[in-house]
């Protein structure tokens, strides 16, 4: 078995869904959490100085969905038939779309925080959230998963993320059954009930 070393910001971001791969897959991995202020002194020593970064036996890999889709290939997370892996990478570029709204708001500006808070929530998280709930019903009726009979990395990164935002189902009832679906599976319960506490 190789030695897995995943290097992320102590926080959810672009990270989680590779350590729920990690997870699902119930393969050790050393999760390296590093915190904003060590950031600064450590960033010159990483490569392309960014993160999340993976280690394998001592080989490097960079940027957050390619890592993701590499572990989903070698873990069986990711779809062989080309039609199927397509609508698998559709959806993760719709969920880094759905993430950088929630970066703009993050850091908006003091001036504009309240103004883009509240068009994140009002307007952004419904649209996003009716984008996948019309994807999860594409797919047999939206009883299942985004792709196929089976859970892929798609189901991963959607859960990821959107499952910090209880408040934008309301709407969206496939949606939300669905994050119950994962959220339950025996792995990722394990690893919801034992990783470190973080506010996004």
């Amino acid at each position: 078995m190789p030695n897995y070393k995943f290097t992320y910001f102590d926080f959810h971001g672009r990270g989680e869904a590779t350590r729920l791969v990690f997870a699902l897959a119930g393969v050790p991995f050393e999760d390296d959490r590093i915190s904003l202020e060590e950031w600064p002194n450590l960033k010159p020593n990483i490569k392309f100085h960014r993160l999340p970064i993976l280690e394998v036996d001592g080989k490097i890999y960079t940027e957050s969905h390619a890592i993701m889709s590499y572990l989903g290939r070698k873990f069986g997370f990711y779809p062989t038939d080309i039609e199927d892996a397509f609508k698998v990478d559709e959806i993760i570029h719709i969920m880094e779309d759905y993430l950088q709204e929630f970066v703009k708001k993050h850091y908006a500006p003091p001036d504009q925080k309240e103004a883009m808070t509240k068009e994140y929530f009002e307007v952004q998280i419904p649209r996003f959230n009716g984008i996948l709930e019309q994807l999860l019903v594409e797919n047999g009726g939206g009883k299942g998963y985004f792709v196929g009979n089976e859970v892929t990395v798609a189901d991963l990164i959607v859960f990821a993320f959107v499952s910090d935002y209880e408040e934008g189902f309301k709407d969206f009832p496939k949606l939300k059954a669905f994050m119950g679906r994962i959220g339950n599976l025996d792995r990722i319960k394990d690893w919801l009930n034992t990783r470190p506490k973080s506010d996004y």
